[in-house]
C-alpha cells in the first residue's frame, strides 16, 4: 500500500518541487520510503511513497528495468506475484522479492496484455522510454484509487485528489452536478468527481498517454468488466458451486495473509467479518488480532456479536466505543482525508480501529468483509424492491394510472404500497442501495445550479441495465457493484485506513469469488426470502449459527438519532448557512421543517447535507 503520483509532458515547468509538493500530500499513504525518477528529456517525473507490507528491505520505487528504460511506480499488492515471477525467471533477473519487480518485467515481457494475468489490488503508472508513453491501470474491482486531470496540456496523476491540488496550474472548481450524485449515492461515482477537470481512472480500465506535437493524447480501454463473467452461465451441479465457492473464499484469504508485517482484521460480528476471521485463524499460527467500535447509549450495539465471534476463534479482541461528541470532533480529520466525499458514518469507526490497531499492536494490514452484500444478495432492500417488482410485473397489463388503485384493494401494507407507487413514478425499480432512500431533490437546488445537472444520468444507467439479459435480483447488485462498491464502500476503506497508514484488503472481492458468484444462479443468493443463502450455507462450517442467521448491522451509526437530540441545532445552522450557494434557501427549510415535525423521515439526506457543506467549507473555502 502506497501513494503513487506523477506528471508528464511538462514543458518548461520546473518539475521539481511540483513533485515534492505532489509527494508531501500523501505521506500518510507512505511513511516509511519516498522515492523519484525524472526523465528530463521526455518530461516524464514519477513519484512514490512507501508503507513497506512485502519485502521490507528492498523494493524501493521508482522500480527500474534493468537497462533503465521502463520505471514502475505501484500501489496495492499483487497475490500472485511469486506465479508471475517463477514464470519469468528464464528470461529475467529478478533483485528482489517484491510484488513491484515481477509487475515491472510482467509488462516488459507481455505489454499490455499482462493486466489479464494480475490477481490482487492495484493501481500503477508505467514509464515506457522506448515507446515514449505512459501506461496506467486500475484493478478490476476498483479497490485501489486513481486519480488523474490534464492541465495546460500536462498529464498529472496520483493516489489521491489531495496530491493533484497541489499543481500549481490547478484551479479549483466545484463540479455543480455531482453533488447533485453525491446527494443521491452519497459518493461521487466514476469517471467524476467534486472537482470539475478531475477524474477517476474507473475500475478495469487503462490509459496509455502519449505526447503528440506538444499535445497530451490519452487512450482508454476497458480489460475487464462485471458484466463479461455472467456470459459464463450458471453452475449446473449445486454441489460443485458449494465447493467452488468455499475454496477458492480459503484461498482469497490465505493470500491475503501474505505479508512481512503484522496481520489484523475488522470484526463487526456479522457473518462476513466472523468468516473471514475464522478462516483467518486457521490459517494463522498465532492468535489474530480484531478489531470492532460502538457507540454510547446505542440500543443496536453490536458488541456483543463481535465478542462471540472473537470468542469462537479465539482472537485477541479489542473494543473502542465512542459518543456523538467524539464523533463531531473528529469531523474535521474525516473531512480533511476524503478529498472525494464519502458521507458513511461507518467512516470514523474504520480509522479509528485501524489507529487504534497500528498504534499499539504495530499492526499494517487489516482483513474486512465488504463485497458479500453486493455479489450475494445481502441488502434488505433487495428483498423488498424484489417484492415490489413481482408485485408490478402481476399488474403489468394494467395502465400505470389504474395499477394503483386495484392494488390498494388488495389489502398490501401502506409501506410497501408507498415503495410501489414511487416505483412507477420514478420509472426506476431499483436504483442503488444508497439511493432508494432519496426521492426527488430537484427542488433543493437553485435555479442557476440546475442548468448545471443531468438529470438523465440515472435513468440513463437504469436504463442500460435493463436491457441485460439479467434477473432483476443480479441487475440490482450489479447497480451497487458499479456505484456502490468502488466508489464508496472501497473510498471508505482506503482513505480511513491509509489515514492511520494501514492497509486494507478485501478477500471477497477476489476477481475469481466475484466472477463465481456471477455464476451462482439468484435463486441460491435470495432464497425463500433468505439473502445471502450460499453465503449462509457456507458460513455453516465454520462460524455459530446465531451470528450467521441474525439481523444484519455491520458498524451502525446512530444517525438517527443524533439529528434529533440536543445537539440538532448543529445539523440545521450547519445546512441553512448554504456555503456553496448551489441549493434553494426554502428548499433547505422545506426538507427540515418537514424532518423536525416528524411529517416525512429524512435522516439520510439530512446527513449528506450536513457533511456535503463541511466538505465544502474545508476544500474550497
Amino acid at each position: 500500500m502506497c501513494g503513487i503520483c506523477g506528471v508528464f509532458n511538462y514543458g518548461g515547468l520546473r518539475i521539481e518541487p511540483v513533485l515534492r509538493n505532489m509527494l508531501d500530500a500523501m505521506e500518510h499513504r507512505g511513511p516509511d520510503e519516498e522515492g523519484q525518477k525524472i526523465y528530463q528529456k521526455e518530461r516524464a517525473a514519477l513519484g512514490h511513497k512507501r508503507l513497506s507490507i512485502i519485502d521490507l528491505g528492498s523494493g524501493q520505487q521508482p522500480m527500474l528495468n534493468a537497462d533503465g528504460s521502463i520505471a514502475i511506480v505501484f500501489n496495492g499488492e499483487i497475490y500472485n506475484y511469486k506465479t508471475i515471477k517463477k514464470e519469468l525467471e528464464n528470461k529475467f533477473k529478478f533483485r528482489t522479492q517484491s510484488d513491484t519487480e515481477s509487475l515491472l518485467y510482467l509488462y516488459e515481457n507481455d505489454g499490455f496484455s499482462m493486466l489479464n494475468k494480475l490477481n490482487g489490488m492495484f493501481s500503477f503508472a508505467i514509464w515506457d522510454n522506448r515507446e515514449k508513453h505512459l501506461f496506467l491501470a486500475r484493478d478490476r474491482i476498483g479497490i485501489k484509487p486513481f486519480y488523474y486531470a490534464v492541465i495546460d496540456e500536462q498529464f498529472v496523476f496520483a493516489s489521491e485528489i489531495t496530491s493533484l491540488l497541489t499543481h500549481p496550474g490547478l484551479k479549483k472548481k466545484l463540479r455543480v452536478d455531482s453533488v447533485y450524485k453525491f446527494l443521491h449515492l452519497r459518493c461521487v461515482p466514476s469517471p467524476y468527481t467534486m472537482f470539475e477537470g478531475i477524474y477517476k481512472l474507473e475500475p478495469g480500465q487503462y490509459l496509455t498517454v502519449k505526447s503528440i506535437a506538444g499535445k497530451v493524447k490519452i487512450d482508454k480501454k476497458t480489460f475487464w468488466s462485471l458484466t463479461e463473467s455472467f456470459e459464463k452461465g450458471y453452475f449446473q451441479n449445486e454441489d460443485e458451486m458449494f465447493s467452488e465457492l468455499d475454496s477458492l473464499l480459503m484461498d482469497s484469504v490465505d493470500k491475503r495473509m501474505v505479508s512481512d508485517v503484522p496481520i489484523g482484521a475488522f470484526l463487526s460480528g456479522g457473518i462476513d467479518s466472523s468468516l473471514i476471521v475464522e478462516l483467518m485463524s486457521r490459517f494463522s499460527n498465532s492468535p489474530v488480532s480484531t478489531y470492532t467500535l460502538g457507540f454510547e447509549n446505542d440500543p443496536r450495539s453490536e458488541l456483543k456479536y463481535a465478542k462471540l465471534a472473537a470468542k469462537h476463534s479465539k482472537t485477541n479482541h479489542n473494543e473502542i466505543v465512542i459518543s456523538q461528541e467524539n464523533f463531531l470532533d473528529n469531523m474535521p480529520f474525516i473531512i480533511n482525508s476524503f478529498d472525494d466525499p464519502v458521507a458513511d458514518g461507518a467512516a470514523l469507526p474504520i480509522y479509528l480501529m485501524s489507529r487504534a490497531a497500528k498504534t499499539e499492536k504495530g499492526i499494517k494490514v487489516l482483513l474486512s468483509g465488504e463485497g458479500s452484500d453486493e455479489l450475494f444478495g445481502g441488502y434488505s432492500s433487495y428483498l423488498s424492491h424484489l417484492t415490489v417488482y413481482r408485485i408490478i410485473n402481476s399488474f403489468s397489463y394494467l395502465p400505470l394510472q389504474q395499477m394503483i388503485p386495484v392494488l390498494m384493494k388488495l389489502n398490501i401494507k401502506r409501506e410497501l404500497l408507498y415503495k410501489i407507487y414511487l416505483t412507477l413514478q420514478r420509472g426506476a425499480l431499483y436504483r442503488g442501495h444508497a439511493s432508494n432512500q432519496i426521492e426527488n431533490i430537484q427542488y433543493l437546488f437553485s435555479s442557476s445550479a440546475q442548468t448545471d445537472i443531468d438529470y438523465e444520468y440515472f435513468s440513463n444507467v437504469y436504463k442500460s441495465y435493463d436491457q441485460m439479459d439479467l434477473s432483476f435480483i443480479e441487475r440490482m447488485m450489479m447497480i451497487d457493484m458499479k456505484f456502490r462498491m468502488p466508489d464508496d464502500l472501497l473510498t471508505r476503506l482506503d482513505r480511513m485506513t491509509m489515514a492511520a497508514s494501514v492497509e486494507g484488503r478485501v478477500p471477497f472481492l477476489d476477481h475469481r469469488f466475484v466472477e463465481l458468484s456471477h455464476r451462482t444462479k439468484p435463486s441460491f443468493k435470495i432464497h425463500n426470502g433468505n439473502g445471502k443463502y450460499v453465503i449462509k450455507k457456507i458460513a455453516e462450517q465454520y462460524i455459530p449459527h446465531e451470528i450467521i442467521y441474525r439481523k444484519k448491522s455491520g458498524f451502525p451509526v446512530p444517525l438517527q438519532m443524533w439529528l434529533k437530540s440536543e445537539t440538532q441545532d448543529v445539523y440545521r445552522e450547519e445546512i441553512l448557512e448554504n456555503v456553496a450557494s448551489v441549493f434553494n434557501p426554502e428548499g433547505l427549510d422545506h426538507l427540515l421543517d418537514k424532518h423536525y415535525s416528524n411529517t416525512v423521515e429524512n435522516t439520510t439526506l439530512i446527513w449528506r447535507l450536513f457533511y456535503f457543506s463541511r466538505w465544502y467549507k474545508h476544500w474550497f473555502k
